[in-house]
Parts: structure tokens; C-alpha cells; sequence
């Protein structure tokens, strides 16, 4: 608001603006008229001058005025609230165009009627206290109350007044704001609700669950987490989340401790045996936990999630048994399946074999000394007969368990094995390197090896579409490493990895399985068109000390 001007100040302008319009004037009327008749028309032209500046003034003043009254009158009538003005007997005595229509009356109508008369009975006496409290204080006073319209129909109002008082001060009206707030208590009660039913969800989980501060203070914990302390909710508010569990300082993986620090969730397994301060009678628990933030993305705190994995972890250790027993078992029976093929195959070589090739001998000796020419042609035949069984046998024998990977040793087996099998049977080019340094084995651990051998060059036959292999085996510290060698398709190990279902994944994985239970590992070399590498470690058999 500008500072208002003296009104000496303003004739003295009017008055200086009067004397330069007509100071033309009156030079030219001096020059024909007598000098006194001159001043006095000059007075009273300056005189007339002044006039009619004041009323182009006033004028101006004027339609400001009515501009702004105007400007006014649409700011109050308009405004996204309603304005009402009531006296001391609680009659509207002003109300805007929006305070008229939240209550579905006419502004006409609304006037000089009780305000009281549309509070709904229920806040009667609200509405009476508050205005009490609005005549004797000089402060701004709020209110909600329900409101009815003249249709019938209720709202909730916040009601915002303050007194106005007459020059000698006493009270003589008050002026109130009104605001529709139906929608926000409605969704006030929502959320409420909502958050009523999430605490009681929260409460009742079996999990524990507690909320902290950036201190590692508990605000609040749910009914499971005051069970597992042993605690109420006034004991453990403000505690330390670690002296609730009877702890000196945090579990050195605590992830609300991570989750302050790094503004991340985090989660880790206690248990007596990774946290050394741990109570033993704490068992197993697996906890996480979550940052809270505020609007500007500031670490307010976090919530703790935690679950009772004891009985978890001891199912899991005893499937890990049952796992490590099924494995033994499944070796076991292999093992025991090789050493049955191993006796059929002694069976065979030694009982039928021999007594097949001493058939034949007798049989071709008779032919040879039988001096009728009539039955050379069926003895040939039978001569011939037992000769492809003998090959037969033979070949079932080495199918059925390597007589000379007993006699001869592994390498000699692996090798021959490799050219009867590979080389003449597929037509593919083999190469056999040996090292030739001793490498003593267990017999079971011999035959497992000679097995997985056999199935790996088995696999390259069947889908590896190689032109060459190539069988290493070499001592390396206190294992034998056999290294099978493909120029075929290879194949991805990740996916192979991923399944042991895929093309010669199973058998992958049971070799895997095998040479584990003896101690050793296979590892595999491949990629797509660029041909396999695969390694059989095992240790070798440890001299017996003295």
C-alpha cells in the first residue's frame, strides 16, 4: 500500500499546472487588455483549470475503485472455499457464492437465516462450544463438523473463524471459512483402516518383524519378535536391536546394520556356528531387512524381517546325509555291477571261451584225420561256427569287464580299448599318449575310472560326429589325470551345466557324481564348433606306511 500525500501538496501541484496552461493566455490577453483586468480573469481561469483537473482525478479514482471492487467481488465470491459472516446472534449476515452453493441454498435465502440451522444434530453442540471459544478468544479458531444441506444430504466441514470486534472492543461479528473435507476423512479412514490392518497383519505374522531407527533402536516390534526375547513392547521400544537378544554389540553380519550403511536390502543366515557370540540356544535364523526413506530419499531407518530356520537347516544337514549316503550306495552298486561284469567276463574267458577253443581244436584235428571227404563240409561249417561264437565271446568278455585292464593295467586297457573300439569299429583316428610313470590305483578305483573312460569315448561317438580323438593320461603330484581329447561339434557348458537332462548331460553329471565319491572331479573344456576337452582326476593309491 502506497503512503497517502499531503493535500497541500497536491493544490500546490494543481496549482503549478494551472499557472503553465494558462500562462499563454494571459500573455497574449495582457497585450490587450488593462494589467488588473488581466490578473483577475488569470485567477479565474487558473481557477477553472484546477477544476477540471480534480474532476478528471476523480474520475480516474473512481473506475480504479470499481475495478478493484470488482476484482474483489469475483476473488470472494468465486474462491475454492466459502466465506460467511455471522453476528452475535449466529445469523448469516455475508456469505459468497461458494459458501451458498456447499450448502445448497440460495445466497438470497441464506441471509439473515441461523447458521446453526444446517449443523446436523451430532455437532450441535461442537458447533456451540466453538463458538464460545471463537467470541472469547482473539485467535484464530478450527473446527470440524457435520453440515446438512437443504436437500438432506451431510458433509464434513473444517470451519476456520475468528472474532471481529467494534472500536471499543467488544465482539460484534465473526467472519468463517468452510471447506469441504468429506473426501479427505473418507480417505483418512481408509488409511487408517488400511494401516490398522497392515499393523495387525504385521502383529499376528509368525515371522519377527521389528522396525528401526538409524541407531539400531527398536521402534516397534510385532508380537512373534516379543515372544523370541522374552520381552514386552514398553521393555523393548528405544532398546538396541542387539540388547533385546542379549547381545554386547551387533552380529558382525547384520543386515540392518548393512542396510543403514549402504541404503540396500541385505540378509544373512545367524547361526551359532557363523556369529561366535551368538547364544547357542538362539538356533538358526535367517533375517532381512529393508531401508526406510523419507520424501527426499534420506535413510530413516529399517525394517527387519527375520525367520526361524533351525528345524530348515537340520532338514537340509540330514538331506545332505541322505544325499551323501544315496551317492555312496549308487557307487556301491556300481562298483558292484563292475565286479558282476567282471566275474561273467572271468566266467566267460575262462569256462566257455577255453572250452570253446578246445572244441575247435579237437573238432578241426578230427576234420583234418577223418579220411571220408563226406562230412568235410559240415565239419567246416561247425568249425566255422565256433569260431565266430569264440569272437562273439570274446568281444562280450571285453564288453563285460577288460581282462586285461586286470592283467595288463589301466593304461594298456584304455589303449587297446581305444583302438579295437574307436579306431576299428567307428573309423575315427586315434592318438594314445601315456606318460609312462607309475600311477598305482585302487581296484576300485581302476574299474570306475575305465567305465567313465569308456562312456566319455561313447559320447563322442554318439554326438560329437568327431574325426579324431585323443587319450592323455599322466601322473600329476598324487593323481592320474586322463584327458580326452574331440574335433567334433563341442557344445555349450552352461546349458549342460543347467540340466542334466540335455544330450550327455545325465552322463556327465553320474560320472561327476562318481569320480566325487572317490575324490576326484571331471572337468570339461567345449564350445560350440570348436571340438571337447574332458579331464578325469582321481587320486592314486597311497603307498602304505611302514
Amino acid at each position: 500500500m502506497g503512503i497517502p500525500k499531503d493535500k497541500s501538496d497536491d493544490s500546490k501541484n494543481l496549482r503549478e499546472q494551472a499557472e503553465k496552461k494558462a500562462k499563454q493566455q494571459i500573455v497574449e490577453f495582457r497585450n490587450q487588455r488593462g494589467q488588473d483586468t488581466a490578473e483577475l480573469i488569470h485567477e479565474l481561469r487558473v481557477h477553472q483549470i484546477e477544476l477540471e483537473i480534480q474532476n478528471e482525478e476523480l474520475r480516474n479514482a473512481q473506475l480504479e475503485l470499481a475495478e478493484s471492487r470488482n476484482k474483489y467481488c469475483e476473488l470472494y465470491d468465486f474462491a475454492p472455499v466459502g466465506y460467511f459472516t455471522l453476528n452475535k446472534e449466529g445469523l448469516v449476515v455475508g456469505a459468497n457464492l461458494t459458501g451458498a452453493a456447499l450448502l445448497g441454498e440460495e445466497r438470497g435465502n441464506l441471509l439473515k437465516s441461523k447458521f446453526s440451522h444446517f449443523i446436523a444434530p451430532s455437532s450441535q453442540d461442537d458447533f456451540y462450544l466453538y463458538r464460545k471459544r471463537v467470541v472469547e478468544s482473539e485467535a484464530r479458531q478450527s473446527c470440524e463438523v457435520k453440515l446438512r444441506r437443504k436437500d438432506g444430504t451431510e458433509f464434513i466441514a473444517q470451519l476456520v473463524s475468528v472474532a471481529v470486534t467494534e472500536q471499543k472492543g467488544k465482539y460484534d461479528q465473526f467472519r468463517m471459512t468452510m471447506i469441504d473435507i468429506t473426501e479427505r476423512k473418507k480417505a483418512e479412514e481408509e488409511l487408517r483402516k488400511s494401516e490398522y490392518e497392515k499393523t495387525l497383519v504385521l502383529d499376528n505374522a509368525s515371522e519377527i518383524i521389528a522396525y528401526h531407527d538409524t541407531d539400531l533402536n527398536i521402534l516397534w516390534a510385532n508380537r512373534a519378535y516379543l515372544k523370541a526375547t522374552g520381552l514386552s513392547l514398553t521393555q523393548i521400544q528405544g532398546k538396541k536391536c542387539y540388547h533385546a537378544w542379549g547381545l554386547d554389540s551387533p552380529c558382525k553380519d547384520c543386515p540392518v546394520t548393512k542396510t543403514i550403511e549402504t541404503g540396500e536390502p541385505q540378509g544373512a543366515e545367524l547361526t551359532p556356528q557363523n556369529q561366535p557370540h551368538w547364544p547357542p540356544d538362539m538356533g538358526s535364523w535367517l533375517s532381512k531387512a529393508a531401508p526406510v526413506k523419507d520424501k527426499t530419499d534420506s535413510i530413516t531407518g529399517a525394517i527387519e524381517v527375520a525367520y526361524d530356520i533351525t528345524e530348515r537347516k537340520k532338514a537340509e544337514q540330514e538331506l545332505l546325509e541322505d544325499q551323501a549316503k544315496l551317492k555312496s550306495l549308487a557307487s556301491q552298486l556300481v562298483l558292484a555291477k563292475e565286479r558282476e561284469r567282471r566275474r561273467l567276463a572271468t566266467e566267460l574267458h575262462d569256462r566257455i571261451s577255453q572250452s570253446l577253443v578246445i572244441s575247435k581244436i579237437k573238432l578241426d584235428t578230427l576234420r583234418k584225420s577223418w579220411r571220408s571227404r563226406k562230412f568235410d563240409k559240415v565239419l567246416e561249417d561247425i568249425c566255422n561256427s565256433i569260431g565266430q561264437t569264440i569272437q562273439d565271446t570274446r568281444a562280450l568278455t571285453f564288453d563285460l569287464g577288460s581282462p586285461v585292464l586286470h592283467e595288463l593295467g589301466f593304461e594298456t586297457a584304455v589303449s587297446e580299448w581305444l583302438t579295437d573300439r574307436i579306431q576299428k569299429k567307428h573309423d575315427i583316428t586315434v592318438e594314445f599318449e601315456d606318460d609312462r610313470e607309475p600311477k598305482p590305483l585302487d581296484d576300485d578305483v581302476r574299474i570306475l575310472l575305465f567305465r567313465d573312460v569308456r562312456e566319455l569315448l561313447t559320447n563322442v561317438v554318439k554326438h560329437a560326429s568327431a574325426h579324431k580323438v585323443k587319450v592323455s593320461i599322466r601322473k600329476v603330484g598324487s593323481e592320474i589325470h586322463i584327458s580326452i581329447e574331440d574335433d567334433g561339434w563341442g557344445f555349450d557348458t552352461k546349458k549342460a551345466a543347467a540340466t542334466a537332462a540335455g544330450e550327455g548331460g545325465f552322463g556327465l553329471f553320474s560320472i561327476r557324481e562318481r569320480l566325487g565319491q572317490l575324490g576326484g572331479h571331471l572337468e570339461i573344456e567345449s564350445e560350440p564348433g570348436c571340438g571337447t576337452k574332458a579331464t578325469l582326476i582321481a587320486p592314486l593309491k597311497q603307498a602304505k606306511s611302514e
